[in-house]
């Protein structure tokens, strides 16, 4: 986790995406050039905390 912030009473993290275990689940937040998970591998996005599990 890099970054974190809130927005509307949820709190978002920053994370590196190594792997997409659901390579075609949307993206929650705007991130460029990425609409699903799977198009956000190797690059950093913002997550939902509760969301976020380490492999």
């Amino acid at each position: 986790m890099v970054d974190d912030e809130r927005k509307d009473d949820h709190a978002f993290v920053k994370v590196y995406v190594e792997k997409a275990l659901i390579p075609s689940e949307k993206l929650r937040r705007p991130h460029e050039g990425a609409k699903v998970i799977g198009e956000a591998v190797q690059k950093c996005i913002y997550w939902e905390f509760v969301d976020v599990m380490e492999i």
